[in-house]
């Protein structure tokens, strides 16, 4: 099959391919969406977090129910306090934020692939005298470097990794966008200007997405430097070392700054763990990395198989007749730069595989060049059979786009998490500027969400029976938030004098109280 019905490749028409495809993976994202409340984890913190900005009135420093925090990069919630003030404050708007920074960098990406396989382009113009009126009528969407460009965003959209991450609150898609972009700034040079620009701007943004792994940029930028021949004296360019400086600079004024006010030192800090991680490897340092490496491997099939036989082409078939078929200084360079900053975010101990969304954009650009690679033979044309390829994962992205289309939003919604229901309870039935009281919940991130369902905030937990009655001696209008199951605990336990009385429940979380005269009416349900 040369061509999809209306679908575009080599003709020219390759725009209409294009934009079905990122119309497809936006709905299929935004679709994501709805999936019920925030869970108890990052992403509840980071979009209380990101509530509070307009409620202080300045960007920085973050807090975290009225208290400065020092840990947590800018980016993430200013984009999300962004959309907060364009759609309110609620969870679609929290991670709808997350969807956009994901698609730019799926497009990033897209230019990233065409501009690294330039090089091809430039083998066949040395190897053969081309028609220049085909060329001309192929000069953007027809030319190979496109082709494989398209095919790299198809390869980082179709990743179950980021997939997964594309439609919720992560660190590592912010971070995944400046790197992938300063990634395209780099490729960009020495040629183009513009590049400089990309290059200082994605710095700087990687570092306030992510702390001090955004400086990983640059020892992988440099490493690449030295093993791909057409850039490497770039590192003696004015423009590269002044927009590496400006980078650094801007990032480097923020991250001193908060790492100061925050009292730990380097090693405490979470902002430099992956440094810190380098400087003092963690126990068992060989078997984290094989450990992340694995997480990777087995989360991003199967284009982790294309991307391991480019990694081993690379490594260990270097010769002369492999770098003719592309497998030189632009694979190569792709590689040390995804491995020098895998290295060390494995080494800070990158518990979910959202740390390692950074490194996908480069994996992504090395499979598709290896499944262009695979496609070359004799008398064939490449950019055909490769614009083929683009058709038929578009098709695929449109028909599950039409399948989510046709599906009620109701439907979607199969994660049943009460805790919304509960936090606007907890607000009804607790005075405004007062707390609710906290029996074995995790402070941080339940905390976050009756804040940001409810508004009232969350004492940190009480271990205790003794506690407990402590808590309710001192104030018998006190509403505590706990599970079921640990209020029959306390009812059982022979520490606690009052007679509980829950007041609210809704799936496990219950609101409870002591049975006074004067304690709220409020019926259990």
């Amino acid at each position: 099959m040369a061509e999809l019905p209306f679908l575009a490749g080599e003709e020219g028409r390759g725009h209409i391919l294009a934009l079905l495809f990122f119309l497809a993976v936006f709905l299929i994202a935004v679709w994501g969406i709805w999936q019920g409340a925030l869970p108890a984890s990052e992403e509840a913190v980071l979009a209380q977090i990101a509530n509070e900005v307009p409620r202080i009135g300045r960007a920085l420093p973050l807090r975290f129910d009225g208290v400065p925090v020092h840990d947590t990069p800018p980016i993430a919630p200013w984009v999300m306090s962004l959309m907060y003030s364009r759609f309110g404050v609620n969870d679609f708007a929290a991670r709808f934020a997350f969807v956009l920074l994901s698609l730019g960098a799926v497009y990033v990406t897209c230019l990233a692939g065409r501009a690294a396989s330039r090089d091809w382009e430039a083998a066949a113009a040395r190897s053969t005298a081309p028609d220049r009126r085909v060329e001309h009528k192929r000069a953007h969407w027809g030319t190979l470097p496109t082709a494989v460009g398209l095919f790299s965003a198809v390869v980082l959209a179709a990743s179950p990794i980021f997939g997964k991450f594309m439609p919720h609150i992560s660190l590592g898609i912010p971070f995944a966008f400046f790197a992938v972009l300063g990634l395209l700034g780099w490729l960009m040079l020495p040629k183009n200007r513009w590049g400089f620009v990309l290059w200082g701007a994605a710095l700087a943004g990687s570092v306030l997405s992510a702390g001090a792994g955004g400086f990983l940029l640059v020892p992988g930028a440099l490493a690449a430097l030295a093993v791909d021949r057409d850039r490497r004296a770039l590192w003696r360019s004015p423009g590269f070392v002044i927009a590496t400086l400006a980078g650094i600079l801007i990032g480097g004024i923020w991250i001193v700054s908060e790492t100061a006010r925050s009292g730990s030192g380097f090693f405490d800090n979470v902002l430099w763990a992956p440094f810190a991680g380098v400087v003092r490897p963690p126990a068992g340092a060989p078997r984290v990395l094989l450990d992340s490496l694995t997480i990777v491997w087995l989360g991003n099939l199967p284009w982790s198989v294309p991307a391991t036989i480019a990694a081993a082409r690379v490594m260990f078939f270097r010769s002369k007749g492999t770098r003719e078929a592309g497998a030189g200084g632009v694979d190569a360079a792709l590689l040390v730069f995804a491995a020098v900053v895998f290295i060390p975010l494995s080494l800070a101990g990158g518990d979910t595989p959202g740390a390692f969304l950074p490194v996908l954009p480069f994996v992504s650009i090395l499979s598709a060049r290896e499944v262009a690679r695979w496609l070359r033979r004799p008398g064939k044309d490449l950019a055909r059979r490769l614009w083929t390829l683009d058709h038929v994962a578009t098709a695929v992205f449109c028909l599950l786009m039409l399948l989510i289309v046709t599906t009620p939003v109701s439907v979607r919604r199969t994660a049943n998490d009460p805790i919304g229901d509960v936090a606007k309870m907890a607000a009804r039935i607790v005075p405004p500027g007062s707390r609710i009281g906290n029996f074995g919940q995790p402070y941080r991130e339940q905390c976050a969400r009756t804040l940001f369902y409810g508004d009232r905030a969350l004492d940190r937990p009480l271990a205790s029976a003794e506690e407990v009655a402590g808590a309710l001696r001192e104030n018998p209008r006190k509403i505590f938030l706990s599970s079921s199951r640990d209020v029959e605990t306390l009812r059982s336990s022979g520490a606690m004098p009052f007679d509980i009385r829950v007041l609210f429940g809704a799936g496990d979380l219950v609101l409870f109280g002591a049975r006074t005269a004067d304690a709220p009416e409020t019926e259990a349900r």
